[in-house]
């Protein structure tokens, strides 16, 4: 039983001391917990609009991102993903969208450019699949001096 106590009383001494030594320090309202939220996966830039590639499908399938504004990729599947904008090799005017192969676990930030617009996402390994498709809103980028965007990043808050 002392064996088991200096263990636990060992990780929680190490948790502790990783806690202080990350230099991230707890927001206002830490004890509040929103059902609805979803967590940001690691890696991911604050402000981002998020897509995350799951044995479910692509979720959301629907967002809105203000012009130089980043989208962040996020594969949580056992199989690979690629999202574009252009199934079948075709161009389209949102290219900025288009990733490389994202394998399990992998991540990756695209910027957005040229709002205002709607742009499709597909992944172009299942371009059928109507699981793994969504839309992304493209809103204009805020004028300078123009709504509230302090503690903001990439472009301004997303809508």
């Amino acid at each position: 039983m002392g064996r088991w106590l200096r263990t636990v009383a060992a990780l929680g001494a190490g948790a502790a001391l990783g806690c202080l030594g990350s230099g991230n320090a707890a927001p206002p309202d830490a004890g509040f917990i929103d059902p609805n939220a979803q967590a940001a996966p690691a890696g991911a830039p604050t402000g981002a609009a998020v897509f995350t590639y799951s044995v479910d499908g692509l979720s959301p399938t629907e967002l809105s991102v203000q012009t130089d504004g980043v989208v962040f990729y996020s594969n949580t599947d056992s199989a690979p993903h690629q999202p574009t904008s252009a199934p079948n090799s075709k161009r389209s005017d949102c290219q900025f969208l288009d990733a490389p192969i994202l394998m399990p676990g992998d991540t990756f930030v695209a910027t957005v450019t040229g709002g205002p617009r709607s742009c499709r996402l597909f992944d172009f390994l299942f371009p059928e699949d109507p699981r793994l498709r969504a839309v992304v809103h493209v809103l204009p980028a805020p004028r300078p001096g123009e709504g509230d965007d302090a503690g903001t990043q990439f472009g301004g808050p997303l809508r």
